[in-house]
């Protein structure tokens, strides 16, 4: 007589589970000993996937901020010329000006 479960379960089904992994000697059961070995090798590659992420984030961290510095470089520069220019631009004005009032 087959175990009647009551409740509600949470798992791969036996079909799923063997197709995915080949494991088992059918698709109809899953072995204690096949699950409880699935879950370690799953928890490692997750691991190693994190790993690779944390490493990716790092490097694109180190990038954004020499980035981030560089324009900030970049932008000061820019304040620099465009001071420059209109300090320029006033004087030259004043020449114009002077020039016009003079009649020259």
């Amino acid at each position: 007589m087959a175990r009647k479960f009551r409740g509600r379960h949470i798992g791969p089904r036996a079909q799923d589970f063997s197709d995915a992994l080949g494991l088992g000697s059918d698709d109809r059961s899953i072995a204690i000993l096949d699950a409880d070995g699935v879950a370690p090798a799953a928890i490692q590659a997750l691991f190693e996937l994190v790993t690779e992420k944390d490493r990716r984030i790092e490097t694109l961290d180190e990038r954004l901020s020499k980035l981030e510095a560089s324009s900030s470089k970049q932008r000061v520069s820019n304040r620099t010329i465009r001071s420059l220019y209109e300090a320029k631009s006033r004087t030259s004005l004043k020449g114009v000006s002077r020039s016009v009032k003079s009649g020259r």
